[in-house]
């Protein structure tokens, strides 16, 4: 499935590493009614960590969501279910990137960082372009054009892993001419990932990516979901989305049936359980 422009955040362009120190109490306070601050809040906190210049975070899924499409056959059967930028990039430099990225891996495949990622699909890992383009004996690839054009030098590549069919990434990239990633800096960005599990759960369970789900919702599906664990009733979800009462409750219906719960009760118990993601 492309991008889905609307879990785009427009935020400002190039940013530069972040002075603000976000601690890591910030993030936990956050709510699942604002999975938006809690991300904003923890790539700010990735960002200053690793001393980089930004922090993308996508989701993907390794599944059927509506029709099959090239990145099943380009991705090893994943496909981009939602993106967020970092803090300081303008929104539409990263849509026009966005779109010219994925248009190069519809066109010649992904390029040599997501080939490798994809290829070790299975745990909660790193891998640092660095590392990779010395394994590769310093062999150019598309990707090194395409990162110059946002001004990076080097990226590093944090992936949560949440069971066989659902990741959580993580891409921290530093300008060009700053130190290359490191051990430490790879280790260090291992654990960012590992001490906030409910960070990546909560963001792939708002989207049906994860068990219970059975399968992923749509954006609007995404949207009643957020009323529901605000305790909104049918007919104010039915306000805010521009819609009829019944077709609310139709929506309600089909998320519950789609997490096997009965209620909303049932339904918000699935943000309250204990996570913890093998190391």
């Amino acid at each position: 499935m492309p991008v889905n422009r609307q879990n785009i955040r427009a935020v400002p362009h190039v940013p530069q590493a972040v002075n603000e120190r976000i601690r890591p109490a910030q993030i936990h306070a956050v709510g699942p009614l604002d999975t938006n601050k809690m991300l904003s809040r923890y790539q700010t906190y990735v960002q200053y960590e690793l001393a980089a210049q930004q922090c993308f975070w996508l989701a993907t899924y390794k599944g059927e969501y509506g029709r099959e499409n090239w990145q099943h056959e380009k991705m090893h059967g994943w496909q981009i279910m939602a993106f967020a930028t970092p803090a300081g990039c303008d929104a539409d430099f990263v849509k026009a990137q966005s779109d010219a990225y994925l248009a190069t891996v519809r066109e010649r495949g992904p390029d040599f960082l997501a080939e490798f990622a994809l290829a070790h699909a299975g745990s909660s890992r790193v891998h640092s372009l660095a590392d990779i383009r010395e394994e590769r004996a310093n062999s150019e690839d598309w990707i090194d054009e395409h990162l110059m054009n946002q001004e990076v030098g080097e990226r590093i590549v944090g992936v949560c892993n949440l069971s066989p069919i659902a990741e959580s990434y993580i891409l921290v990239g530093r300008k060009e001419g700053e130190p290359p990633f490191g051990a430490s800096d790879a280790e260090r960005l291992r654990t960012l990932i590992l001490d906030f599990p409910r960070v990546h759960h909560w963001l792939m369970l708002e989207r049906g990516l994860v068990a219970p789900a059975k399968k992923p919702f749509s954006p609007r599906e995404q949207e009643v979901v957020r009323g529901l664990l605000g305790n909104e009733d049918e007919g104010a979800i039915a306000d805010r989305l521009g819609i009829s009462q019944g077709t609310a409750h139709n929506y309600i219906v089909d998320i519950f049936r789609n997490f096997g719960v009965t209620s909303r009760l049932e339904m918000n118990q699935l943000w309250l359980q204990d996570l913890e993601f093998d190391d």
